[in-house]
């Protein structure tokens, strides 16, 4: 009995709201299925002070995330999973819904609403070729994929750009593949810190293993409504 209590441990996995997990439940599942005297559990943190709460210990191993700038520096680590591209979302109604795929050249003199600036090195990559190839597009950050982001879509007419592996969670929008020539590739997977536990780092690995010959998530075509 002692020893059972004795080997109980508990992973704290940080979540975000309006964020539907891909790959995360699959891994849990598994997880607890070999490791029954580790609990996981889930807390959920807003984006703003997400990686704040990282940082300062409040909870162990990241959702399933692209790679952003903090994994880059010293004490941090970062385990791809699988690769995703960005792909652009907007309403029905928007001149652009009608097209297979959408070009730098379309995004010209529209609004665009992406990640801002600092949060991955592949958004700023193709922040930085919009801005370069497209200069009269105007660009609007975002901080997070918020429920609100669709209905900014039908009302002011602006296009989405974000991850082709969530596009499920926007139902609403229609969504289409960027062009190759702006193919900057994100990292997906999970964050932890570099001197974790021994039981994190046991998740870690079970989930790399998991996912080692995982290929490119699909690129969506179109999602329009009839």
């Amino acid at each position: 009995m002692d020893l059972e209590i004795k080997s109980r441990d508990t992973i704290r996995i940080g979540t975000l709201p309006n964020f539907a997990a891909v790959l995360l439940p699959q891994i849990c599942h598994k997880f607890s299925e070999i490791h029954p005297n580790i609990t996981l559990q889930f807390i959920e943190y807003p984006l703003e002070r997400y990686f704040k709460n990282f940082v300062n210990n409040n909870f162990d191993i990241t959702t399933e995330y692209m790679c952003g700038y903090l994994f880059e520096e010293p004490g941090y680590s970062f385990v791809k999973l699988m690769e995703d591209r960005h792909c652009c979302g907007m309403s029905l109604k928007h001149p652009l819904s009608r097209k297979t795929k959408i070009s730098i050249r379309d995004l010209r003199g529209q609004k665009i609403m992406m990640y801002a600036k600092g949060t991955t090195r592949a958004d700023d990559m193709l922040r930085d070729y919009i801005t370069a190839a497209a200069p009269d597009a105007e660009i609007i950050d975002i901080h997070n994929y918020s429920s609100s982001l669709p209905l900014k879509c039908e009302l002011e007419g602006l296009i989405l750009i974000y991850y082709s592996m969530y596009w499920r969670s926007f139902p609403s929008l229609v969504t289409l593949p960027m062009d190759i020539s702006m193919d900057f590739p994100i990292d997906i997977g999970l964050g932890y810190k570099a001197e974790s536990k021994h039981a994190v780092k046991q998740f870690i690995r079970m989930a790399e293993e998991m996912y080692k010959f995982m290929t490119p998530h699909p690129r969506p075509h179109h999602n329009r409504q009839s």
